[in-house]
């Protein structure tokens, strides 16, 4: 499992240097992860790299790596449960989440894909009531025109579950 930090993520957490990694061979292994504001409250997108696939929480109470994968993947489950994709979950994502290894972003054009996305969330929580569930899911219906050609990061998603999973990995890679 690569997670890859945006910097301002690595030093609320206190991350220590990371490494530039090449993609993980099990696209559903790679996430990305930025902190953002809206208005005075702190979140963290946190994105498939491939998809774009994306799940928001709180930072509040994040202040560790561990606190991190925590957090962020009960809310990757969470969004692709109500998808109906909670196998996905189970098969291609959880067991590479004990191998965890922490990297800086992968290039310009995922950063600039979570940036757009960051740009929409605060127009998904106009009213008080909406969960950060439901703004993930949302964010997830974005067509990214640049990134994935039009798709949006729910159907990109879909379509790796009908690719056939990379290797799992109980090592971390160097």
């Amino acid at each position: 499992m690569i997670i890859r930090l945006s910097d301002k993520l690595a030093r609320k957490i206190n991350a220590p240097a990371r490494p530039a990694l090449t993609p993980h061979e099990e696209p559903c292994a790679d996430w990305s992860a930025h902190l953002f504001r809206i208005g005075k409250i702190e979140f963290i997108i946190f994105t498939n790299t491939t998809t774009l696939y994306s799940a928001l929480i709180r930072s509040a109470g994040v202040r560790c790596d561990g606190d991190l994968m925590v957090r962020g993947f009960l809310a990757v489950e969470a969004v692709l449960n109500l998808d109906g994709m909670g196998s996905l979950y189970s098969d291609r994502i959880a067991p590479h989440t004990g191998t965890a290894i922490f990297a800086k972003a992968l290039n310009r054009s995922v950063t600039g894909s979570m940036n757009d996305l960051i740009r929409l969330a605060p127009a998904y929580f106009h009213d008080a009531s909406t969960t950060l569930l439901e703004a993930s899911c949302r964010l997830n219906d974005v067509p990214m025109l640049s990134t994935l050609g039009g798709a949006n990061p729910r159907a990109a998603m879909k379509a790796l579950t009908a690719t056939p999973p990379g290797p799992a990995s109980n090592e971390a890679r160097p």
